[in-house]
């Protein structure tokens, strides 16, 4: 299956999802017979030594390899400074092709180190884990975490293609498959009504792993973001909508600490707080409100290594980069399927948000 993401003003790039053809055949397909680094991390080099093997054996001279710790704390300026000294220390030039072999710490990270290295070399996003297959390897936004917030620095810089191949998720821990499920998630509050009535239906048999359920979801997740971003590449206005959850799960990854909580975990705690909020404001029509609690009954409400004061998850979220004109931007429910962007929400109003949702933890 291919999903073409069309760019205003620019070439835009194929989406291709299990795909009978090779990897490697798409990659000179695509970038031509170049210098080829990959960029992954330290667990995935040791899981997949033999499908790196068979890369090295294929490309020869011009196959690098780099592996970075793995870990959402290992997301920083000084990762992509010691990425950059490989490439320099081994003389790579402009044709050099990155291809990010990982999740979406390593997608940010080599995407991040392609934009700036000599101006911009081309890569390629082959993610490894679900929630990069159905959100950040799609896209564009590339960067690294900050001591005061999540994602503070990066830039927009696409990729040639991306590849997904689900194979991968076989071996992806239990834990990382439920995260990957919490981006999949926001798209039913986005995507329209019948992408809310998939997830409505579907969403426990989603986390129970049903292989077509599945794949359809990865299917419609590439599809709505791809029309998403096509609309607003850098996100001046709708793309925003794509943020459902993450003013909210930023904040709880801020808190705890990059590294503590998957970022698929504070999501599902981000949408438990934007619905809470979204009806707590009236924002949805009591009908509708009734839906929302009961797909929120559904959501797992991932274990916490300690519980976050409200107060402090509210300041954290005063630092997030979409933060504008110093007011905390939420995207938050409106009718099944659709969301807005909602500023200028009373900050006790968010306080007692937070302080009702975690108050009904129950860890899956």
């Amino acid at each position: 299956m291919k999903i073409d993401l069309p760019l205003p003003h620019k070439k835009g790039y194929p989406v291709y999802i299990d795909q009978d053809e090779q990897f490697l055949a798409a990659l000179a397909k695509h970038t031509g017979e170049n210098n080829t680094v990959f960029i992954t991390n330290t667990t995935l080099e040791q899981l997949y030594r033999k499908k790196i093997a068979q890369w090295k054996e294929k490309l020869g001279k011009r196959f690098y390899l780099y592996a970075v710790p793995d870990g959402e704390a290992y997301k920083t300026q000084e990762a992509i400074q010691d990425i950059l000294t490989y490439l320099l220390e081994h003389r790579l030039d402009r044709k050099t092709v990155i291809v990010a072999f990982g999740g979406g710490v390593v997608g940010d990270m080599a995407g991040f180190a392609a934009s700036i290295f000599l101006r911009g070399v081309p890569y390629v996003q082959l993610p490894t884990t679900l929630l990069s297959m159905v959100d950040s390897s799609v896209g564009g936004k590339t960067g690294v975490n900050h001591p005061m917030g999540k994602n503070l620095i990066g830039s927009f810089y696409q990729p040639q293609f991306v590849w997904i191949s689900t194979t991968y998720l076989k071996t992806l821990p239990p834990k990382e498959y439920q995260a990957g499920c919490g981006e999949i998630l926001k798209y039913g509050f986005i995507g329209g009504s019948d992408s809310f009535a998939f997830m409505e239906n579907s969403f426990l048999a989603l986390l129970g792993g049903d292989p077509h359920i599945l794949r359809e979801a990865i299917r419609r997740s590439v599809e709505i973001k791809a029309r998403i971003v096509s609309e607003d590449e850098r996100e001046h206005g709708t793309r925003a909508l794509l943020n459902l959850g993450h003013t909210f799960g930023h904040a709880f990854e801020h808190e705890l600490g990059f590294g503590n909580i998957l970022h698929g975990e504070a999501v599902f705690w981000g949408i438990l707080c934007a619905i809470e909020l979204a009806i707590q404001q009236g924002l949805v029509s009591e009908e509708d409100s009734q839906r929302l609690r009961k797909c929120a009954a559904e959501i797992p409400r991932p274990s916490l290594p300690y519980t976050p004061k409200a107060t402090d998850l509210y300041e954290a979220m005063k630092s997030d980069k979409k933060v504008s004109k110093g007011e905390i931007r939420f995207v938050l429910p409106r009718t099944l399927g659709t969301s807005e962007i909602i500023s200028s929400i009373p900050r006790e109003a968010v306080l007692k948000t937070i302080t009702k949702v975690l108050q009904n933890d129950s860890p899956y």
